[in-house]
């Protein structure tokens, strides 16, 4: 592998690349006709050392490159939380797994979408519909945004204390968890809106 498509898969600069050959620090590399090399296993380690497990998120070490890796700010645009949100997150030892290579700090798509899908929770209610149905799960990908509770709120023209009574009767959309507060995939938002049975012209000046 060289340097270029090593780079395009851990998000790290060429130049980057040769500081931590010159010190040392980066994957084991070879030269052949006069050009650096990186083998894949070589790369595979340096990556798996580089994994930072939080008490949210462990997984097995990985057995092949999980590139190209997303920076903190992509994985805070897919979970729609502040670059300090996640930082603190890290600093806290939650959320989810990332890979740190020196300062700089990457995130694997796969288990950001493990994260997403293992704190989503599931309503009785909905649960209940399905029972003996195979569950049906959203994916996650880089181009995946989810929803702030205001964004819901506003999209369905519904006011947060509706949305939270709609949460507390169990009748609401999926939603996730993210540190200390809620998001909504847009996937399980859809599938909810057309699922809905309920009449929101029933429900009250709590949600207009």
């Amino acid at each position: 592998m060289r340097p270029s498509a090593l780079s395009d898969l851990l998000q790290i600069s060429q130049a980057e690349l040769s500081q931590m050959r010159h010190h040392g620090t980066g994957p084991q590399y070879f030269h052949e006709a006069r050009r650096v090399h990186y083998r894949e296993g070589d790369v595979i380690n340096f990556v798996n050392l580089a994994v930072r497990s939080t008490r949210d998120q462990t997984a097995a070490p990985f057995d092949r490159i999980p590139g190209p890796l997303m920076m903190a700010a992509e994985c805070g645009e897919l979970l729609n939380v502040s670059p300090g949100a996640l930082g603190q997150m890290r600093s806290q030892n939650a959320g989810p797994r990332f890979l740190k290579f020196g300062r700089r700090v990457r995130y694997a798509v796969e288990d950001v979408a493990d994260f997403v899908l293992m704190n989503r929770d599931t309503p009785p209610r909905m649960g209940q519909r399905r029972r003996g149905r195979k569950e049906w799960t959203p994916s996650v990908n880089r181009g995946t945004r989810l929803m702030t509770l205001a964004e819901l709120a506003a999209a369905m023209s519904l006011s947060r204390k509706g949305l939270y009574s709609l949460r507390a009767d169990q009748r609401g959309p999926h939603s996730i968890r993210v540190g200390s507060v809620l998001r909504f995939h847009p996937d399980d938002v859809e599938r909810w809106i057309r699922a809905s049975t309920f009449d929101q012209s029933s429900l009250g000046s709590g949600w207009s």
